[in-house]
């Protein structure tokens, strides 16, 4: 049976060599035109997802508080003990505040160190809530 290439490229009338070297030339002519445009998607796409992906960590950061203040524990305990898990799909700033907590810092103060983990009107709510006395489960 005859190699699929080898029909393909003898209707073509181009011997197996030939074939490959027009192959070759086409994926050298695509190449300038599809490597910039797929640089581009993949930079629209990371440019358009951030809000999102912010949201996303704003939420799970959320989860995290509603659920250590539900079973009575600790937030910034609970916090370090998932950083110290090594889940890769936590965020590289939810180490850092991990980190900042796991130093003595409050909660508020290591949220205000790491820029972008959640929006500022968050932050802001997280802050009134505690100014107020009510604390972080009212806040919520």
């Amino acid at each position: 049976m005859a190699h699929p290439g080898s029909i393909l490229a003898a209707s073509a009338g181009l011997s197996q060599a030939g074939f490959g070297e027009w192959i070759g030339a086409w994926l050298l002519w695509l190449l300038p035109w599809f490597l910039p445009l797929l640089l581009f998607v993949a930079g629209l796409y990371y440019t358009l997802s951030l809000p999102l992906r912010r949201q996303e960590r704003a939420r799970f950061l959320l989860d995290v508080i509603e659920a250590a203040l539900q079973q009575g524990q600790s937030i910034e305990r609970r916090m370090v003990a998932l950083s110290r898990t090594g889940d890769p799909s936590l965020a590289t700033r939810f180490h850092l505040l991990a980190a900042y907590l796991e130093q003595g810092h409050p909660l508020l103060e290591g949220l205000e160190r790491v820029p972008r983990l959640i929006p500022l009107q968050m932050l802001a709510t997280l802050k009134v809530g505690e100014a107020v006395g009510a604390g972080l489960g009212v806040a919520l």
